[in-house]
C-alpha cells in the first residue's frame, strides 16, 4: 500500500528557481490553494506574491549536502532509496527574505 502524505507547502531553492513542493502526489486544486495559503501565489496582478508555473508530479529524495551544512532534493526515479513522491510547481516572483528559505533543489 502506498504512503499518505499530508499536503504541507515548502520551499526549495537553486541559483535559478524557487519552487514550492509538498510529499506526495497531491491534486492541482489542492495544491494551488495550499500554496496560495502559504504565500505562494498571487491573487492578482498588483499583489506581492509568487506565481507559480504548471503544476508537476516527480520522484525526489534528500541527499547531504557536500559541505555538511544542510541537506538538497535531487531527482530520483520511484524504485531509488529513500525517493519519495512530489507534487512540485516553479515560483515565478520571490520575495527576497523567502527565497533563502528551505533546501536546494537540483531539478
Amino acid at each position: 500500500m502506498a504512503k499518505t502524505y499530508e499536503l504541507k507547502i515548502q520551499t526549495a531553492h537553486n541559483d535559478e528557481e524557487i519552487w514550492a513542493y509538498s510529499k506526495g502526489h497531491h491534486e492541482d486544486a489542492a495544491f494551488s490553494a495550499a500554496a496560495k495559503k502559504f504565500g505562494c501565489q498571487k491573487d492578482d496582478d498588483e499583489d506581492e506574491g509568487y506565481q507559480l508555473e504548471a503544476i508537476v508530479r516527480s520522484h525526489m529524495r534528500m541527499v547531504p549536502l557536500h559541505d555538511s551544512t544542510g541537506m538538497q532534493l535531487w531527482p530520483a526515479e520511484q524504485s531509488d532509496r529513500g525517493a519519495f513522491p512530489v507534487t512540485m510547481a516553479v515560483c515565478y516572483w520571490v520575495r527576497p527574505e523567502q527565497g533563502k528559505k528551505g533546501d536546494l533543489c537540483h531539478c
